[in-house]
């Protein structure tokens, strides 16, 4: 089921910071997407740089400019580059000191999974923000102008593979948008017990404009809105649809691009999962300058379907949910059992 025509190109980050001191925002995501996408607009020629200055105007209108990384996050408005990408930084400390790493990954996605444009584009934006001092990035212990690109990988299955090396790039690399999905196999793990699923971001699995479900109130965290199984499922479909049918579409739309023997696996995970029950929850809110953020692990009784874990294993790699862009509805699965 997970052999999906999904295209992605992961990349992963090593920042080594040159300062003295560096702290990252509350929302590090948030920032490199400010500052990188008003990078790449002005190296852009003005008929490509329209769609990125209209996003950056965007930003702009919801209060989230330059003026964000000084005063802190109000608000998360629905805006997004405008190719198809997920910035996630992985969890760990704000603070760096000098000649320290900071790690993130990169992920294009569907018909921005492109590797030229990567290389001639993305790249030389980040590697001038990371080295010039814009006035507008400017703030006390900030990365901008006080770091270097260490390395970079590029993930072909479970490995990731060097594409820059103590700042060398290898210009003879040249990274598919397939090679994500070589040696992966979702269906071996349907073999395990999988009963948990913890998420290491933020999560929204409503449709965008909705009113926010998950949880409601950002001061009372509630366990009746976890999601369900088949609202995991309904996120999938919806993700899925997106990438590789560029719009949402019905999910008889998405049954479609199965085989006959997933559709009927899946019509009976389905119909075994609405008799499985959330047991337990535990999540905890985020900083108080990152709205709607929670996090934590849901437990289920009994285990999670064996044929809904390769779906789910896909969806932990896609995101699922609302501001996938900046790294939300990132979880992984595991087992109390072991």
């Amino acid at each position: 089921m997970w052999r999906l025509p999904i295209n992605i190109i992961r990349y992963l980050f090593m920042l080594r910071v040159t300062g003295s001191l560096v702290t990252l925002s509350d929302y590090p995501a948030l920032e490199l997407s400010l500052v990188l996408g008003n990078a790449i607009a002005n190296r852009l020629p003005a008929s490509q740089a329209r769609p990125w200055r209209k996003a950056a105007a965007l930003w702009d209108q919801h209060g989230l400019g330059p003026q964000y990384l000084k005063k802190g996050l109000t608000s998360l408005p629905e805006v997004d580059w405008p190719i198809e990408t997920v910035i996630l930084f992985y969890p760990g400390k704000r603070s760096y000191g000098f000649d320290e790493l900071i790690c993130w990954e990169l992920k294009l996605l569907g018909d921005s999974a492109d590797h030229d444009m990567f290389l001639e584009i993305i790249m030389p934006a980040l590697e001038e923000a990371c080295t010039t001092v814009d006035s507008r990035w400017r703030f006390p212990q900030g990365l901008w102008g006080k770091a270097g690109i260490q390395a970079v990988y590029v993930a072909r299955g479970l490995h990731w593979e060097p594409l820059v090396q103590q700042g060398q790039l290898d210009l003879g690399y040249k990274a598919g948008p397939t090679q994500w999905a070589e040696g992966l196999d979702f269906d071996s793990c349907a073999g395990l017990a999988f009963d948990r699923l913890t998420w290491i971001t933020p999560f929204h699995l409503e449709s965008p404009g909705a009113d926010l479900q998950y949880p409601q109130d950002p001061a009372r965290p509630s366990p009746n809105r976890a999601p369900t199984l088949r609202q995991l499922y309904d996120a999938f479909v919806a993700r899925v649809s997106s990438l590789i049918l560029n719009k949402r579409h019905p999910s008889d739309t998405f049954w479609n691009l199965l085989t006959k023997q997933d559709q009927l696996s899946l019509e009976a995970a389905l119909e075994r999962s609405s008799r499985v029950r959330l047991s337990s929850k535990a999540f905890k809110a985020g900083r108080t300058q990152m709205p709607e953020a929670f996090f934590g692990m849901q437990r289920f009784a009994p285990v999670i379907p064996q044929v809904i874990v390769p779906l789910l294993g896909l969806g932990s790699i896609i995101h699922l949910g609302r501001h996938t862009h900046l790294g939300q509805g990132a979880f992984y699965l595991d087992s109390s059992f072991s």
